[in-house]
Order: C-alpha cells, then structure tokens, then sequence
C-alpha cells in the first residue's frame, strides 16, 4: 500500500480532535450527573480500540516488518487491556479503568502520588498517558513519521502487554468478585 503524506496528516489530525472531543463528552456527563456504567465502559473500550486500530493502520501505511511490529504490539496491548478490565469489573463492578492498582500500587494514593510527575517513573507515566501519545502521534503523522507512531505504539502496547503478565503473576490472589 502507498502511503501519501495528505492521508497521514488527515489521520493524525482526526486522531487528536476525536481525542479532545472524547475528553469534553465525559467531562459534560459528570458535570449534568449523567454519567453511567455504560457510559465508563464504551469510553474506556472505544478509546482503546481506536488506538488499537491506529497503530495498526500505521502498521499498514508503513508496510512490510512495520504491520507486522503493529499486530503484535496491538495483541499484546489488547491482552493487557483485556487483563484490567477483567481486574476492574471484578474489584468495581464498573468500567473505571483509573480505579485500577497494578500489584507495586497503593490502593489508596494521594492524587500527587498517582497522577504527579516526580522522577523517572512519572515522567514515563506521563509519556504514555492517552493525551500525550496522541498528540504526539499527531504531530508524527504531520512530519510523515508513520515508522515512529508504530514505534510508540508498540513500545506503548508492549509494555501494557508486559505488565500485565507480571500482574498476573505477582498480584497473589482476586479479591471476591463485587456482588
């Protein structure tokens, strides 16, 4: 397949405008009180689908050991992905991916110690958080770097992938499933 630098440009773009409106429509639900299970689940589900996609269709734009490198990043991160929902329904009986602990968490952490940017492991935290790599993705895709975004996108995958493994390893045995 022969890749055109308009078609890049146009994903990218589209990429990081669905992930902006995707940040306004939860935000709206909580604030008129209209959020729900459902609405936790298709957000979390879509938005990692969508990036499962995108990876691979750069995968594809780029061709050749590229797609190949963009399938199986997409699998293990699919796995990975498969492997906390499981792990948040069971603990939460819903589909809030942020009450997620992997086994070296804290259940119970102050917000600064989840979500701050304090040395190394905050920073990469802060690389591979969805709006970073999008909007990096995009800009990848304005420069015609489709062979980064499936660089980022598998390293990404990868590790969620990794992780995960460890998790289920390392975790020691499911809490009761929420009635």
């Amino acid at each position: 397949m022969r890749r055109s630098w308009p078609a890049l440009a146009v994903g990218g773009v589209l990429m990081q405008l669905q992930s902006i409106l995707d940040s306004c429509d939860g935000e709206l639900a909580r604030l008129r009180f209209q959020g729900s299970k459902l609405g936790q689940w298709l957000d979390n589900l879509s938005d990692d689908l969508l990036d499962v996609a995108f990876v691979i269709g750069a995968g594809v734009a780029a061709g050749g050991a590229w797609c190949t490198l963009a399938l199986v990043a997409s699998g293990l991160r699919v796995f990975g992905q498969a492997v906390m929902y499981h792990e948040v329904y069971r603990r939460t009986g819903s589909g809030d991916a942020y009450s997620f602990r992997i086994w070296f968490q804290r259940d119970k952490g102050e917000v600064q110690e989840v979500f701050g940017v304090k040395g190394v492991g905050g920073h990469l935290r802060a690389l591979f958080r969805r709006d970073t790599y999008v909007f990096a993705w995009m800009l990848l895709c304005l420069c015609g770097q489709v062979e980064a975004v499936v660089i980022y996108g598998s390293i990404l995958g990868g590790m969620i992938g990794v992780l995960m493994a460890l998790h289920l390893l390392l975790r020691g045995p499911l809490p009761p499933p929420r009635a």
